[in-house]
């Protein structure tokens, strides 16, 4: 049964984009609307079923409101008072007064705009969903309306209902098209693949962590357009398709009615979750899991494919029986794909908009809720009659979507812990890169001389995935890795180039410096040096008649940086940033170390000449290159509880509401109770979830790790974050990314964020490049995973010490936190966190007033600042690198004795003051304004240990031991000490550790 795209079409504008502002009327606008899209206005009774699915759709999402009393009014008039309320924080964004001229011209002409004659009803849909607010955008700029009279971004935040503004009217329309289309027997499809982590974290190079997430993305991404090519973008509840670049490219490219298509630096970011949510009708719902899978499964052994041919070209493998066999066994062996389709209870056709109570009844003999279960007495009130306050409309099925979503995901979790068994025999040289696999090789070559000889032929192609001489050696699935963005996804997607090394990533804040002063110096001696540096890299290239391989310092602050020189120095500085920075650090020029890793044979006249090229650049800067880089993992905290509904954070129904309503509401004895009660799961809170992990991960994290910093962004899934970062920028970007996952921030006219954890006014709203952003918001929070690593160590190490500081973060510093792992090259090994900040520091009036303050004082109100604070004075010399040492020898003494705190800061402004650098002005002052801060920075981490200390008893029920204490937070003081250790290894770059 095909899906009927004119009734979309209907439930798409079955309400005017302006109804928020002048609701009286508003379905003759929409009819309106309709007929200049299908040319005639919709029948009755497609109308009816439209109106059917918003019915549903306005019950899922929204309070069912009582009738009107005189005295207190239900109704708002949004033009005069217009409020945003955020959906998962309840927190309101005033819009001040919108002056706003009559919309109907302008949306009148946008629709004209978006209805391309001869177009069939599906493509006009897909036009619509995507463009419909920005071409009303447009068409108020052709109209030549005044800047006062136009909404521009507002378009896309105007609520579908004015008393309960905190979801948009463009989302309400998308799920009634979804449910339209869906009745009369709807249902919900939960859908994962993976292996997720395991796949991801079997990388040697930076190019296979990013490939290995790009892939799952990529795939997620194959399935999910099953469902929205057949039923609609739509019907895709979680995640957010809007915006997506591959959906912008697939609409773009494929249907033709999209014409932004996407860049190569919006496509190369993997930002497809793993897991998504789609409400389709039960007749179509299995077949529709089956092909989704079936979809995900074809597109991994088609990208497999396309791998096993280039290789075997390159290789001349022929038939080769065991290299046809290997490839056959490992690559369908890889994808774990589960699912569950749950039909809508109270659907049998005698209701419309369906029975809730036969939902309520399933879910009880399901689910056995206990006595306090919220949604019973809610659903009380609702159902109560309207002339005894109970709500102005039946309830129906949408009433129940929080049981229905319940339900649904109860059923894919229980599937999911059904793991798929199967017996795996992998006989020869393991794979060198997941070691779990066997290697591919073939009847008459083994592993590594199979590998050898591929990578011999791939350097007479000037390419170098493969390092010589078989030291790796690769399974199918690795291989799939390795190759498939030159092989697949350069000529598919455009994704040219590769991604910057280790070494490119730990001296990237280097090169940053570098081709700035290039850009503002006047002198030539920088230029000079700089230059003979490049020209000695191009001669050794030309001297042995082969490119130095293509491990190109790609990253996107750099090029930028390049095109701000001199016109004249631009191709030099291109030429730059051809070459790896490897090639900036002394200990490259060994003979035996070019051999090894990019199979040159320089002589040592050569060697001598790029050593006294690059000293002689190193000199006029006047500094090196940090020798460690940073690998920054971020998580949000509880994220599964905020997806089911049942997150702490998640604000009360009385909150959601207009301030007016929310006021006169109140007035109602019935109603009080379900004002205070946590609100439920609804489409809209499903939604502002997509919404704001999209809006993080598509425009906030690319923004700090490429363009406010020389990072690079591998992974940006919604709250899941992997990057690659210079030492010396990631605290200062993981505070950043923290903060603008909560909204608890503000981006000024320069670009920088200002962050502002703990500002009870924050919205959860950022306007960021001049559009309003909607965040996770202020109740919900994330904690990230640092580990600093040598560039030349081990990527999978790096990766997994990543992994265990962010359970660290976790597990010992209690969510919302910051864990820290130092890999130091003699293989010392350094633990350090805290909390981004400390509530419980904030005095009660700022933490409840109106006004945001930072109180520094005694207080600790942002752990991040404090450090860089400390980072700064270290590398003004203001303070002596000493003095981290000198407090962390005596943190263990000054922890464990009887002091107060006004003693502990007595020691440490002795310390400071003893320990002054040469250029610290004010030395008193100062020592007296850091003791300040770094002692109750240590009284915090003191209480947090003692928190995890009760903590423990009440769970292990005997006292830690010593094996349980070197696993826990330490002693304030130490944890102090161990922090400026930390500051003390990033400003020497670690050299000489």
């Amino acid at each position: 049964m095909s899906i009927d795209w004119k009734l979309k079409l209907v439930a798409l504008l079955h309400d005017p984009p302006d109804k928020a502002l002048r609701v009286g009327g508003h379905e003759d606008r929409a009819r309106e609307l309709l007929r200049l899209v299908l040319g005639a206005k919709p029948s009755t009774d497609m109308w009816q079923q439209a109106k059917h699915a918003d019915r549903i759709a306005s019950a899922a999402d929204r309070v069912n409101f009582p009738e009107e009393q005189p005295g207190t009014p239900l109704t708002v008039d949004f033009q005069r008072r217009p409020v945003l309320c955020h959906p998962l924080a309840g927190k309101h964004l005033d819009l001040d007064i919108l002056q706003t001229a009559d919309g109907t011209q302008t949306q009148e002409e946008a629709v004209k705009a978006l209805c391309v004659p001869g177009e069939g009803d599906r493509k006009r849909f897909l036009r619509l969903w995507r463009g419909l607010t920005y071409e009303l955008e447009r068409q108020e700029e052709r109209l030549g309306l005044p800047q006062t009279q136009r909404l521009g971004k507002l378009w896309g935040l105007l609520p579908a209902d004015t008393r309960m503004p905190d979801h948009p009217l463009m989302q309400h329309l998308s799920i009634t098209a979804a449910i339209a289309t869906a009745l009369p027997r709807p249902a919900l499809l939960v859908f994962s693949l993976g292996p997720v982590q395991s796949f991801i974290a079997a990388a040697r190079r930076t190019q296979d962590l990013w490939m290995g997430s790009y892939i799952l993305s990529y795939l997620a991404w194959q399935g999910i357009k099953v469902i929205a090519s057949r039923f609609g973008p739509d019907a895709v509840v979680y995640p957010s398709l809007r915006g997506q670049p591959l959906t912008d490219l697939w609409l773009t490219e494929e249907e033709g009615v999209w014409g932004e298509k996407p860049t190569e630096t919006q496509l190369r970011i993997a930002t497809f979750p793993n897991k998504f949510v789609a409400l389709l009708s039960r007749d179509r719902g299995l077949q529709a899991a089956r092909d989704v899978e079936e979809a995900v499964r074809q597109a991994w052994q088609g990208l497999a494919s396309k791998v096993q041919r280039a290789l075997a070209s390159y290789a001349s493998v022929g038939q080769d029986r065991i290299w046809t066999g290997l490839w056959q066994q490992q690559i369908p062996r890889l994808l774990e794909v589960y699912w569950c389709v749950l039909p809508w209870a109270g659907m049998d056709g005698a209701q419309p908009t369906g029975d809730p109570q036969q939902v309520i009844v399933q879910y009880e003999d399901l689910c056995r809720p206990s006595d306090d279960w919220t949604f019973k007495p809610i659903y009380d009130v609702y159902a109560r009659p309207a002339d005894a306050g109970g709500g102005q409309f039946d309830p129906n099925v949408g009433t129940t979507y929080s049981l229905l979503y319940d339900l649904a995901d109860r059923g894919f979790n229980a599937r999911k812990g059904l793991r798929d068994f199967e017996r795996v025999e992998e006989r020869g040289a393991k794979c060198s890169l997941c070691g779990q696999r066997q290697a591919l090789r073939l009847e008459t070559k083994d592993e590594r001389s199979f590998w050898a000889d591929l990578a011999t032929a791939l350097q007479r192609r000037t390419r170098y995935e493969v390092k010589p001489d078989g030291v790796e050696r690769l399974c199918a699935v690795c291989a799939v890795k390795r190759f498939v963005q030159r092989e697949v996804f350069d000529g598919e997607l455009g994704l040219k180039g590769g991604f910057p090394s280790t070494s490119t990533v730990a001296a990237a804040a280097f090169c940053e410096r570098l081709l700035t002063r290039l850009a503002r110096s006047n002198t030539d001696k920088l230029w000079d040096a700089f230059q003979a540096f490049v020209r000695a890299l191009q001669r050794a290239r030309d001297r042995e008649n082969k490119s130095i391989p293509e491990t190109r310092m790609d990253v996107p602050m750099l090029t930028d940086l390049v095109g701000k020189l001199p016109p004249k120095r631009q191709s030099v500085g291109r030429n730059f940033l051809q070459y790896d920075a490897d090639w900036l650090f002394e200990e490259t020029y060994g003979i035996e170390r070019l051999k090894r890793d990019y199979a040159l044979d320089l002589d040592e006249g050569t060697l001598t000449g790029l050593r006294v090229a690059l000293g002689r650049l190193l000199g006029v800067v006047g500094e090196h290159p940090a020798r460690y880089f940073a690998v920054l993992v971020m998580d949000g905290d509880f994220a599964g509880r905020w997806l089911s509904g049942t997150h702490p954070g998640l604000t009360t129904f009385g909150r959601v509401l207009h301030p007016d309503v929310q006021h006169n509401l109140a007035q109602r004895p019935e109603w009080a109770d379900v004002l205070k009660t946590q609100r439920l799961m609804t489409p809209a809170v499903h939604g502002a979830i997509s919404e704001g992990l999209a809006s993080f991960a598509l425009k906030l994290v690319r923004w700090v790790v490429e363009e406010r910093f020389p990072g690079r962004l591998v992974y940006a899934g919604g709250d899941d974050v992997l990057a690659l970062m210079p030492m010396e920028h990631a605290l200062t970007a993981a505070r950043e990314l923290r903060a603008l996952f909560s909204g608890e921030a503000l981006i000024g006219p320069k670009g920088a964020p200002e962050v502002q954890f703990g500002n009870c006014a924050a919205s959860g709203y950022l306007w960021f490049q001049g559009e309003p952003t909607l965040t996770m918001g202020p109740t919900a929070t994330a904690s990230i995973g640092i580990a600093i690593a040598h560039h030349l160590s081990p990527l999978d190490a790096t990766l997994n010490a990543a992994r265990e500081a962010l359970k660290a973060a976790k597990a010992l510093y209690g969510r919302n936190a910051l864990c820290v792992h130092l890999l130091k090259r003699s293989g010392e090994q350094v633990r350090v966190g805290a909390k981004w900040f400390y509530p419980d520091e904030y005095p009660k009036e700022t933490r409840e007033g109106s006004q945001w303050q930072q109180p520094w004082g005694d207080k600790v109100p942002d752990t991040v600042a404090l450090l860089e604070d400390v980072r700064q004075r270290l590398g003004k010399d203001w303070l002596s690198m000493k003095f981290a040492h000198v407090v962390f020898e005596e943190a263990r003494t000054l922890a464990g004795a009887v002091l107060t705190a006004p003693a502990r800061q007595a020691e440490i402004y002795r310390l400071a003051l003893r320990h002054k650098g040469g250029q610290c002005p004010n030395p008193e002052t100062q020592a007296k304004e850091l003791s300040a801060k770094l002692a109750s920075f240590a009284e915090a981490l003191d209480r947090h240990r003692q928190k995890w200390e009760a903590a423990w008893r009440l769970h292990h029920r005997r006292e830690p031991d010593a094996a349980d204490e070197a696993e826990a937070p330490q002693p304030g003081m130490v944890e102090l000490g161990k922090w400026l250790l930390l500051m003390r290894f990033i400003v020497s770059g670690g050299r000489g550790e």
